[in-house]
């Protein structure tokens, strides 16, 4: 038996892979938002490739979706009866759509909640973030070196890489992180 499609974990996976495609190196909301619904129609259409992941789609997902969602997918679609496999595809795909797409809010909407996180813990830490880019990487690019501590939302801080205070936080497979050299009068006490 093969696992069938979870389409809300395949988004969640899949959010590096879509800053990849656009090249994103730099966190903008917009972006990385379109970013992910570019990512969830390659993904909805690989979801539905077989009959078998079609039909469970629509079995597990056709009750989270209601056809006014499904319609900006189907709506100009029309089907004999003898096509009944394509109007499967055709409507496993809408729902698939529409659940991804969903998911890819979710996502850019947690993203954009944990740039502020990032945006208030450098401005504590003495970054001026007027000059600073949040930058967006697969990995984390300070790597798993111990860091000093982190805010009840999951935000790393570093206070000395050579020289330089970083943060960074993971959201759903990507990391949102920035880096500055602080000026001696603005380095907070250590926690």
């Amino acid at each position: 038996m093969t696992d069938r499609p979870n389409l809300a974990a395949l988004m969640k996976n899949d959010a590096a892979d879509a800053c990849d495609s656009a090249d994103l190196k730099t966190y903008e909301p917009d972006a990385f938002a379109e970013a992910l619904r570019e990512r969830a129609a390659s993904l909805a259409e690989n979801a539905c490739t077989y009959h078998a992941d079609c039909a469970h789609i629509i079995t597990r997902y056709d009750s989270d979706v209601t056809e006014a969602e499904t319609a900006d997918f189907t709506s100009e679609q029309r089907f004999s009866p003898g096509e009944w496999e394509k109007a499967m595809e055709a409507y496993a795909y809408a729902v698939a759509r529409v659940i991804l797409e969903r998911e890819a809010g979710e996502l850019a909407e947690a993203a954009e909640e944990l740039a502020g996180e990032l945006t208030e813990t450098a401005e504590k830490e003495g970054a001026d973030m007027s000059e600073l880019e949040i930058g967006i990487a697969r990995d984390c690019p300070y790597g798993w070196s111990s860091h000093n501590y982190e805010t009840a939302n999951g935000v790393c801080v570093w206070r000395n890489i050579e020289g330089s205070r970083a943060l960074a936080v993971a959201v759903s497979g990507v990391w949102l992180h920035v880096i500055w050299t602080p000026e001696a009068q603005d380095a907070p006490e250590n926690h």
